[in-house]
């Protein structure tokens, strides 16, 4: 499996979940006041600029392994037309929050998500 095969896998799973989350927490907080407002619909962000790039384009499939990557591209711009998904974003591999979790950079990376919540931004 190419990375940017397991990127899209990523990125969609994620939508999907985003997804799912928001559609069980906006029944359980109708009428009651939170700080989240469930209508607002999930941005998400990917370090990967190819995906943003595949997204944008017109691809054209000529090998099985391409046209199971279609099918993945198709699901993110189908969540993206119906608005299930607000959209998606390519974000700089030193401010990617998830590198915490998954890659040896993580004091670098907690460092800058303390900076940046000391600057006023948050974390989406």
């Amino acid at each position: 499996m190419s990375s940017t095969h397991s990127e899209l896998l990523a990125l969609a799973e994620c939508c999907g979940f985003s997804i799912f989350l928001r559609g069980l927490i906006e029944p359980l907080v109708k009428g009651v006041e939170v700080g989240l407002d469930v209508r607002t619909k999930p941005s998400v962000f990917t370090d990967s600029k190819n995906i943003v790039d595949l997204l944008n384009a017109t691809v054209t499939v000529s090998h099985p392994t391409e046209r199971r990557l279609t099918l993945f591209i198709e699901q993110m711009r189908e969540f993206l037309v119906e608005g299930e998904i607000d959209s998606i974003n390519h974000v700089e591999g030193v401010k990617n929050l998830a590198d915490m979790l998954t890659k040896d950079v993580r004091q670098t990376a907690l460092m800058n998500v303390l900076a940046g919540a000391a600057e006023g931004w948050t974390a989406v």
